[in-house]
Formats: C-alpha cells, sequence, structure tokens
C-alpha cells in the first residue's frame, strides 16, 4: 500500500491519454445523458472517472495528454 503523504519525488509518474481513456466522445447520441457537448460531440465521462481520478492523485504524480 502506497503512504498517500509520501514526498512526491518518490511517487510513481502516471501518464494517461484523455480521449478514449478518460472521456468518449461521440457524433451519436447514447442511453445516458452527456457530460457536455461540443460542436457535433456528445461528451462522456467514463464510468467512476472522479473516483479514479481521486485516487491516482494520491499515489502519483499523473499527467493527461
Amino acid at each position: 500500500m502506497y503512504n498517500i503523504n509520501m514526498p512526491e519525488k518518490e511517487k510513481l509518474l502516471l501518464i494517461l491519454d484523455i480521449d478514449e481513456t478518460l472521456i468518449h466522445a461521440t457524433r451519436n447520441k447514447l442511453d445516458r445523458k452527456e457530460n457536455f457537448k461540443i460542436f457535433d460531440y456528445y461528451v462522456y465521462e467514463r464510468p467512476y472517472l472522479l473516483e479514479f481520478l481521486n485516487e491516482v492523485k494520491k499515489m502519483t504524480m499523473s499527467y493527461y495528454f
């Protein structure tokens, strides 16, 4: 188990791709409400995204692209 108070230099590095890893964007509306819409795309957060990000930030230095 990781110590959530560990110094930054000891944390793991996590790099995540936003498109199709953290969110899903499609021109077709799904059977649930979109998180937002941009141009012709409906954008949906992946299930449990915020919970996941809150947990990994405790033990990693995280970068998103």
